[in-house]
C-alpha cells in the first residue's frame, strides 16, 4: 500500500514533508515535476537494502545523502547511468557505468545488483526514466521497465521509478503508468 508518512530526517533544503511507503513487491511510478533523484521521498527503511539506478546523480552524492541521514552507505548499491566516466571508491556497491542509450547494459548491471536485494526487504529505485527516453525509443524503454518491474515483483522487491511528467507526452505517461501498481505525484525534487 502506498502512503505518505512524515520524514524528520530529510537532508538538505526541504522539498517535501513526506516519504513514501511501498509494500514488498509493489511497483510505484513517482511522477515528478522537478529534477532530482527521489531519495528524499524514500523512508529510512529503503536504505537498509537498496539498488539505485541513477541518471541524475553520482555514487559520491548518493553516499553523502545517505550519510547525512545517519544511515549506512554499505547497504546501498548504485548503477551509474551516464555518458561521462564515473570514478568512485567508497562504501557503496557500484556497478559499471552504463551509457543512457545502452538499455542492454543497464539490464545487465541491474541483474548483477538484484543478487544483493533481499526478498521482502529490498528496494529498486530508478531515478529518471525520462533520461532514458531522451536516448532511446519509447518502446525500448518500455520493454526495459516492464522487465525491471517483472523481476522486482518476482523477487518481492519494492520498486520506485521516477518519471518527469512535463517531459513525457500524456499517452507515453499512460503506458508507463499502466505497468505500475500505483502512482504518486511529487511536485519537488531533491
Amino acid at each position: 500500500m502506498l502512503e505518505a508518512v512524515e520524514n524528520p530526517l530529510m537532508p538538505g533544503p526541504p522539498t517535501s514533508d513526506r516519504t513514501i511507503s511501498v509494500d514488498a513487491g509493489q511497483q510505484v511510478l513517482l511522477a515528478k515535476r522537478a529534477l532530482g533523484p527521489p531519495l528524499s521521498e524514500l523512508p529510512d527503511a529503503a536504505f537498509e537494502n537498496a539498488l539505485v539506478v541513477t541518471t541524475g546523480s553520482t555514487p559520491r552524492r548518493i553516499q553523502r545523502r545517505v550519510e547525512e541521514r545517519g544511515l549506512d552507505p554499505r547497504k546501498i548499491g548504485v548503477v551509474p547511468v551516464s555518458s561521462n566516466e564515473v570514478e568512485y571508491e567508497g562504501p557503496l556497491w557500484t556497478g559499471k557505468r552504463v551509457a543512457p542509450s545502452d538499455l542492454t547494459g543497464i539490464s545487465v548491471e541491474v541483474s548483477r545488483g538484484f543478487q544483493y536485494l533481499d526478498p521482502g526487504q529490498g528496494w529498486l529505485v530508478f531515478d529518471s526514466l525520462s533520461t532514458l527516453l531522451l536516448y532511446s525509443e519509447e518502446r525500448r524503454v518500455y520493454k526495459l521497465v516492464d522487465w525491471l518491474m517483472g523481476n522486482a515483483r518476482g523477487n518481492d522487491v519494492r520498486g520506485v521509478y521516477s518519471l518527469y511528467r512535463d517531459v513525457v507526452a500524456p499517452p507515453a505517461f499512460g503506458r508507463f503508468r499502466s505497468l505500475c501498481d500505483d502512482l504518486l505525484e511529487i511536485d519537488a525534487g531533491e
